[in-house]
Order: C-alpha cells, then sequence, then structure tokens
C-alpha cells in the first residue's frame, strides 16, 4: 500500500513533471512554488502551483509571477491543491486579476489491477514519436486548447524520454482510420506512482466507452511496469464522475484559476 501523502503529494505536484523543452518550455525559478513558462499564451504549457509559499511572501510571490506573464501578455493558469499554502491563497490570486476556471477532483486509486469492463469495439494503441502531428492536433481539437500547447505537451511526453517517462495513447472506434482519443500518465521518479495525465475524447464519439478504455489501458500498462498506485486531477462536471465509478477516490480538490490577456 502507497502511503497516502505520498499520494497527496503525488496530486498536488504532478502536473509539474513535464520536462524542459529548450527555448520553448522552461520551468519558473521562484522559490515557493513549481511552474513553467511556455514560448506561447496557454493555460497548461504557462502554469504556476504547489505552492509552499507563507502569509509574509505570498502577495509578493503572486505579483510576481503575475508580472511575469502578463508583462508578456501570456494567459498563464495556477493550481491551488490540497496542499498549497498559505490558505487564504485564493483570496490572493483573485486580488491578483485572477479567475476560477475550473474545479477538480485529485483522485487516488490503489489498486491497478482492479478489473475495468471496456468497450470492445475500442482499440488503443501506445503513441510512438512519429504520432507526435496527428496526436497533437487530436488532443488540441478534443479538449479545445491552442495547438501550440498540446504539441508541446505532447511533444515532452513522446521525446523526452531521457528526463522523465511519459506514455501517450490514441484510441479508435471499430476499425475507423482516425484516432478519437487521446491519454497520457507519467511515472512519478522514485515511487510507484502514476499519474494519468490529459485525456480526450472528440466530441461527436463521446458516450461509447472512449475514456474508460484509456483508462483502463493506461492502469493496466503501469501495474505491468510495477506501479501500485495511480493520481488524477479529475475536472469535477466531465471525467470524475467516470473516474468514481471505476474506483478512484477522492483525496482533496483542486482549483484551477486563470489569467487571461
Amino acid at each position: 500500500m502507497v502511503n497516502l501523502d505520498i499520494l497527496l503529494s503525488a496530486v498536488e505536484t504532478s502536473m509539474f513533471l513535464l520536462p524542459e523543452l529548450p527555448g520553448r518550455v522552461e520551468w519558473l525559478n521562484i522559490p515557493g512554488l513549481r511552474g513553467r513558462i511556455s514560448a506561447g499564451s496557454d493555460l497548461f504549457a504557462n502554469l504556476a502551483g504547489a505552492s509552499t509559499l507563507d502569509g509574509v511572501s505570498a502577495d509578493a510571490t503572486v505579483h510576481q509571477v503575475y508580472d511575469l506573464f502578463a508583462g508578456q501578455n501570456k494567459e498563464f493558469g495556477w493550481v491551488v491543491g490540497p496542499l498549497s499554502t498559505p490558505a487564504d491563497l485564493p483570496r490572493r490570486l483573485e486580488g491578483a486579476g485572477l479567475e476560477l476556471a475550473e474545479e477538480m477532483a485529485g483522485m487516488i486509486l490503489t489498486d491497478l489491477s482492479v478489473p475495468i469492463r471496456v468497450n470492445p469495439a475500442v482499440r488503443i494503441r501506445e503513441a510512438s514519436p512519429a504520432d507526435l502531428e496527428p496526436a497533437s492536433f487530436l488532443l488540441a481539437s478534443a479538449l479545445g486548447i491552442p495547438p501550440d500547447g498540446a504539441h508541446l505537451i505532447t511533444e515532452a511526453l513522446l521525446l523526452s524520454q531521457g528526463t522523465i517517462r511519459g506514455r501517450v495513447y490514441l484510441a479508435y472506434l471499430e476499425n475507423g482510420p482516425e484516432p478519437v482519443g487521446y491519454a497520457s500518465m507519467v511515472y512519478l521518479p522514485g515511487q510507484p506512482v502514476v499519474a494519468l495525465y490529459c485525456a480526450a475524447t472528440q466530441e461527436a464519439y463521446r458516450g461509447q466507452g472512449v475514456y474508460t478504455s484509456l483508462v483502463a489501458r493506461r492502469l493496466e500498462d503501469a501495474y505491468r511496469d510495477g506501479f501500485r498506485a495511480a493520481v488524477i486531477q479529475a475536472v469535477r462536471e466531465t471525467s470524475a464522475p467516470i473516474c468514481r465509478k471505476l474506483g478512484f477516490a477522492e483525496i482533496g480538490g483542486l482549483e484551477w484559476y486563470a489569467w487571461f490577456p
């Protein structure tokens, strides 16, 4: 059984495991938080969070992050998780001009061998570097995010295997030639924990078990690789109810704040 404190930390910090891509994605070098800044304007590629700030330093740090992104006219996000400090950080973010954009559930699964019933018409395959362009296009289209941001995320997962171990998957319905679903995951360094990353299904193909099949395949592969627990930041209105039915349990809420130029 993986220690609950490790899982809670993974819920809070796993969003910041994507590696740097020189000249395009760099980690924020700001004490008291984790984050990254990209060459473009995108809420996921430009992200701060996992803050360990105190009441004295919080306002100055919030404004430092704001000035960094706003000075370049880039939208950015800040995720407040169950371990984020100070406790009144949401009020401070709103005072700096950020607004609540999404509420998520930090969820865990501690038995990756649990059987999950899937739609046999859904076929899953792992993506390779040769799939970078179509996979990026699919992620952008299905999630409604900027293409540049989707490309950066997918490239980091597919091509930076020396820094982290990430895997990307594509889903197909029946014998259709084009993928209709995308999902990814990252193995936490030094821990038997896998973080399920962004997953999305093209709108026309939702409700047919594509998302569930993508969850099942990732858990199966992670378990086979020796990992024993999974964490996910699930959007409350969409993926969280599905994950709950699959056996995930919530251990803390996350709030995604955003600033738009």
